[in-house]
């Protein structure tokens, strides 16, 4: 089995990468030379993923884990492996206003990659998929938790878990 979280950027991926983490779930990461976008949880990156890199041999490696793979590109999946998509959604003016504030110039290839990463999940239609609303789980974090947790079949709920989804983490309501 293989964690997926995926979404647009600045849709709350980052977020579901640490509650997964801290649930024990091991995270496949690197920070990319040239980031600079700060989150209040650190960067999860996948490590060696690109239209050719996600292999077979790359999907065996990380069995178990948690990879961030954005929307726009799981159309790669192997798809002989078993994989649990948590894919998050986000309202497009807050992720709008979320990636003019930290995208600056760029917002022209950000926007190209959101309507991509849409087009992308209509083509591809994963199996598998839990679509988790940002904004309900910042609203109730126990209930989200728990359907997350029974779609992955790990347990969420723990309080420690529901204390790391901080309200103010809704920016641009």
């Amino acid at each position: 089995m293989i964690y997926i979280v995926s979404g647009s950027k600045r849709s709350g991926t980052t977020l579901m990468m640490h509650i997964l983490k801290m649930a024990g779930i091991p995270a496949v990461h690197e920070i990319p030379k040239n980031f600079d976008i700060p989150t209040e949880y650190g960067t999860y990156y996948e490590c060696g993923l690109s239209t050719t890199g996600f292999t077979d041999l790359f999907a065996k490696k990380i069995q178990g884990q948690a990879i961030k793979i954005f929307s726009y590109a799981l159309n790669v999946l192997p798809k002989e492996h078993e994989y649990r998509i948590l894919l998050m959604r986000r309202d497009k003016d807050s992720i709008f206003k979320s990636l003019e504030k930290y995208a600056g110039k760029n917002m022209e290839g950000e926007i190209r990659a959101y309507y991509l990463g849409n087009r992308v999940l209509n083509e591809v239609k994963p199996k598998n998929m839990l679509i988790v609303d940002y904004g309900r789980l910042i609203e109730k974090p126990e209930e989200v938790l728990k359907e997350i947790g029974a779609f992955i079949g790990v347990k969420l709920d723990n309080p420690e878990i529901v204390k790391e989804i901080k309200p103010n983490l809704r920016h641009f309501k």
